[in-house]
Parts: C-alpha cells; structure tokens; sequence
C-alpha cells in the first residue's frame, strides 16, 4: 500500500514536471553533442593559459597540505588567494575536480565546472519561475534559453568565472524577493547571508557586485510597498552582516591587494555596435543570443506599457551594456568600486536574465504565446549547435618530454613567446601561466589587469627591460625558452597583430641576451638556452655564489643556514617583496624589506635557526 501511494506521487511529481525532464534532457544532448563535435570546448583563451594552471596547482597545494596564498611557480611568488579570480575557497572548483579525475584526467576540469553550473543554473531559474506560476513548460524554456545562451556558452569558456552566476544570481533575487514578500525568519535572513558570502567567493568579483547592485535595485523597488519596511531594513542588514562575515577573508585580502592598481575603466567594449545580437543571430560583436522570441516578447510587452521589477531591471542591464550611449556606465566609471571594473558588455548575462523572466511572465499571461517559448529554445539549440560544430579547441596541454623535463628541473625560466595563442604547443613556451600546470618555475605570469599591474611586478618588468642581462641572472633565470611563436608573430605580423606590440617589447631583450645564451635543447617548437651565473634562491647578501637550501610552499618559504661567515647577517631570498611576507628566527621577528632587484632581504637574528617567510594574504 505505502509502495503504491510512493509511486502514484512519484507519478504525480513527474508528470508535474515533464517539461523541467525534457528540458534537462535537451541540455544534457546539447552539450554531450558539443563535446563530441569539439572537445575540450569550455577551455580556451584565458582559461586556458591564464585560470586552469593556477587552479590546478592550487588543488595540489590544498591536497598536499598546504594553503595556497601564493604559488611560487609564476612572477617570483605571484598571489593567488587574494586576486579572487582563482576561486580557491570556492567548493566548486573541488569538486569539478574530482569528477574531472573519475573522467580520466584534471584536464577535463573546465568542462565539468562548466556542465555543473549550466546544469544547477537551469534547475534553480526553473524552480523561481515555477514560484512566480509561470506555467512549467515555459519555464522549462526559459531556464534554458538563460543558461544556454550565447553569452554563456561562447563568453563563458574564456572567463570560467561566468559559470556561477547562472546559479547565485536566480537564487540570489529568489532570497531577495522572499526576505521582502514572506515572513521575516532567521532562516531567510541566513540563507540570503550564505548565498551573498559563499557567491564573493566564486571567482569574480565584478559578477558579484553586478549581482548585488541588481538585488538592491529589487529591494529597494519593492520595499518602498512594505508595510513593514523597518523589518525588512533590519534583516536585509542582518544578511548583510553574515554575508560580510563569510566573504571577509576573501574581501579584505583582495582589497589590500589590488586598491591602488590602477584598474580604471579603460575599456568600453560594449554592446553599441550588436546591439541587435540580443534577438538575432550575429557574428559580429559580442555573443548575446538567446533565441529571438522570449526576449523579443519583452521588447513588445516594454512598448505595451507591461512594466514589472524584472522588466525595468532587464532595461537597466541593457543600458549599463551598451557602455557610454547607455548613460549608466558613464556614472558608474567615475564612481567608487565601479571605476575598478571593465568590459560594460558583462551586463549582457544580467540583461538576458532578466530580460527572459520578463519574456516568460508575459507570453505566460497571454495565454496564446506559449509555443513561442518552445520555438525561442529551438532557435537558440540550433544556433549554438551549429556555431559550436567543429570548434578547435586550445587544450589539453601535451606533456613535455623526459629530456626537457629534467633539464629545466625546478631552477627558473623565461620565456620570448606570443602572449596569445600562435603555433605548436604553444603551453610547452612556459609562457603566460603554463608554468604552474608543468610544475616549473617562471618570472613572469599572464597580464592579469590585477597581479600583473602591482607596484614590484612593475618594477620587476622595468629592470628586465632596462638591464636585461644583469636582471635575469639576478632573478635566478638559468633558462631561456625561445618558442616559435616568438618568430612567427615577426615573421607576419598582419596576422598575428594581436600579439606583435609584446614580441616587439621582448625582441630588444633577446638581443641583449643573444651574445651570452648556451644552446641546450632543441624540439621541434622551441629552443632551451641557459643562461650563466644566475643567482640562487636564497644566499647571504652580496654572495650569490653561496647558495643556501630553502624549501618553498604557498604559504611561503623556510631556508636553512648553513655554512655562513659571522659577519654575514643579511639574507636574500629570490622572491618579490611584496606586502603581507613576515620573516621570524624561532619566535623573533626579523627586519625584512626588498634589495635593488625588489627582491626579498632579511636581517638575521642568529646564525643558527632556520628563517621562515610566511606571506599573509591579510596584513596589517
């Protein structure tokens, strides 16, 4: 008897939400049709050469026991917690991981982070619009024209980072519009709390204050027709204060880091010119697609005077996309936090969102548009399909043979390559961040708008440029890759015009390098050169001939002393001084502050106990 009343409301369930189970199974056919057609697909530009080496030797630093604050194989300890854009306190990147591991290899990382997301993404906007009793069929459709849109699939593989807003941000606007319309609870006031907390921890901050801005804009548009707006205030603070609590670690650490970058708004890379890629399909401009017609029905409702919240906050996303002529953008460049951020068109994924609630509440309403939904969906599969067929993807990366593998060993590199794609295996240049994937050690790291622009990197770049041999033997760079992009860009620079103003930057210092390089190795794509009388990682000053062990994790390094005169009393340890290292003797802190090179020097104590540098992502 219980067996049969379980199965009928099994039944029951099911057929309730066939749609939702059709709709799942599109998804899922969609993707396995796009991975068979183009493997490797969600991996390409910079997650390919900039986030998936990091955050795979992250995990490593994590599973071998240590925190990773920084990873010493990029930029002589480049930070990595506190950029955010790393994700290292993000579960998801764990767990994309180890299912990416059940596949066969890590590398399949980027494709599970990104199946994972699409797939909860479709599930959480299903059920808000199922809350909003819009009928189930449309919000099948809806759900999955938002995470199957163009902007998703196409954007979303080169910034990772895209993913995790198709899951907060329906569940985000969800808890907003269920702490102003429901019963205030210490449930809703937490749930709100951890989502906006965990969500900072994501990947991007940009995505989450977009994010915010448009649950406030919710909050405040709604609340003003509370009779208990008071109550609201107070719980919306209370959320705010837990959010704060969780996203704090991450917060604090990425404002030391990067509040005097200079990370102003240069770029105006809007939707001005392809506005029209939100209803039709483009290939010029910026990808926005997502299908013609639930997004068209907003457009026709908007001129139907059918205003709602989502509609006016669809309006608003489109404005802050198209940059400057949308006005929105223009204040917000000039303005605190916003001044920080760049590309307006990463509104598009906000705009889509809401712009297709707002498309499915009306056709919903109508009564007699609901096929539009269907055909929208349509439209977009085939779309995507046919633009994703035959795609050739950047990964994976290829293992380095044995040969180069023990002669570059663990002692550091530098590398003349494109900084974009151009050639054969090209992730073997150790360029960009290819070096922590391969476990080598390189002076420089991908131009990051964030890492890449702190006052020491700078300066790091400045005394390369200006002195290149002097420099690079001081850094410890024993090994010089020359990968043959760095001649092909010259070679035609029309068509790698892309890359042509860094290879022009680095010719100079080949030059300067050239007369003293030793031809070690040489494989089809690249040449090993060794440079000599480069410098260790860790000797007394002024001897760099007296190499002293040291042993480095992400959280810093420990060198040993030994063999030291006694009127030897300062150590240099090859690692960028940056803020937030701390050097101790036993439980006596020590005098520590960057040489000429910027390098790390430390002041001893005593002659006799190990020196440990512990960098603090959190300094005060």
């Amino acid at each position: 008897m219980l067996f049969r009343l379980g199965l009928s409301r099994l039944v029951a369930i099911v057929g309730r939400h066939l749609a939702f189970l059709v709709g799942l199974l599109v998804l899922f056919g969609l993707l396995l049709c796009i991975e068979w057609s183009a493997p490797y697909f969600f991996g390409i530009d910079d997650s390919y050469q900039q986030f998936l080496p990091v955050i795979l030797d992250s995990i490593h630093q994590v599973e071998s026991g240590s925190f990773p604050a920084m990873t010493p194989h990029q930029s002589m300890g480049m930070p990595v917690f506190a950029t955010g854009t790393y994700s290292v306190t993000y579960p998801g990147i764990y767990l994309a991981c180890w299912i990416a591991r059940l596949c066969g290899s890590e590398q399949y990382f980027m494709e599970i982070y990104a199946i994972l997301h699409i797939v909860a993404g479709y599930a959480v906007t299903y059920v808000l619009l199922c809350r909003m009793k819009v009928e189930s069929l449309i919000a099948a459709c809806a759900a999955a024209s938002f995470v199957l849109g163009a902007y998703v699939i196409f954007q979303g593989r080169t910034w990772y980072y895209t993913y995790p807003v198709l899951v907060f941000l329906p569940l985000l606007v969800a808890a907003t519009i269920a702490l102003l319309q429901r019963p205030t609870t210490p449930g809703r006031i937490a749930w709100w709390g951890f989502l906006c907390g965990v969500y900072f921890h994501a990947g991007n901050s940009q995505l989450w204050v977009y994010t915010m801005f448009f649950c406030g804009l919710i909050f405040l548009a709604k609340v003003t027709v509370s009779r208990v707006w008071m109550q609201k205030w107070v719980a919306l603070a209370a959320a705010a204060i837990l959010a704060f609590v969780i996203a704090s670690p991450l917060l604090i650490a990425q404002y030391q880091l990067v509040h005097d970058v200079d990370r102003s708004g240069t770029s105006w890379a809007s939707m001005q010119s392809c506005f029209w890629n939100y209803v039709l399909w483009g290939s010029e401009g910026y990808p926005a697609y997502t299908g013609s017609l639930l997004f068209g029905a907003a457009l026709v409702s908007l001129m139907l005077r059918k205003w709602n919240v989502w509609a006016a906050m669809g309006v608003v996303a489109i404005l802050c996309s198209l940059g400057k002529p949308g006005g929105i953008w223009y204040i917000m460049a000039d303005s605190p936090v916003f001044e920080k951020f760049q590309h307006p068109f990463k509104f598009v994924l906000f705009a889509t969102f809401f712009m297709l609630v707002h498309g499915a509440v009306y056709v919903d309403w109508t009564r007699t548009l609901r096929l539009a939904a269907v055909l929208n969906l349509v439209l977009l599969v085939l779309f995507v399909a046919h633009h994703a067929a035959g795609f050739q993807g950047d990964l994976p990366y290829t293992p380095i043979t044995q040969t180069t593998e023990e002669l570059l060993g663990s002692e550091r590199i530098y590398s003349f390559a494109s900084m974009r794609r151009v050639g054969d295996r090209y992730a073997q240049s150790m360029t960009n961040n290819f070096a922590s994937y391969y476990g080598k050690n390189s002076i420089s790291s991908y131009s990051d708008g964030l890492t890449y622009e702190l006052a020491e990197q700078i300066q790091q770049r400045q005394h390369i440029e200006t002195r290149p041999l002097e420099a690079l033997q001081a850094y410890g760079c024993r090994w010089i890759i020359v990968h043959e992009s760095f001649e092909m860009v010259q070679a035609e620079p029309e068509q790698y015009a892309f890359s042509l103003e860094e290879v022009q930057r680095q010719r100079p210092i080949f030059k300067a390098l050239e007369p003293h390089l030793t031809k070690r190795h040489r494989e089809a794509h690249f040449t090993i050169y060794e440079l000599p009388d480069v410098a260790p990682l860790a000797f007394p000053q002024g001897s760099p001939r007296q190499p002293l062990p040291i042993e480095v994790t992400g959280s810093g390094m420990r060198v040993q002393l030994e063999g030291l005169a006694p009127e030897q009393n300062d150590v240099v340890v090859n690692f960028l001084m940056r803020p937030g290292y701390a050097a101790t003797q036993g439980k006596k802190r020590l005098a520590i502050m960057p040489d000429e090179w910027g390098r790390i020097q430390v002041t001893l104590d005593n002659h006799k106990e190990d020196v440990v540098i512990s960098y603090g992502p959190i300094h005060w």
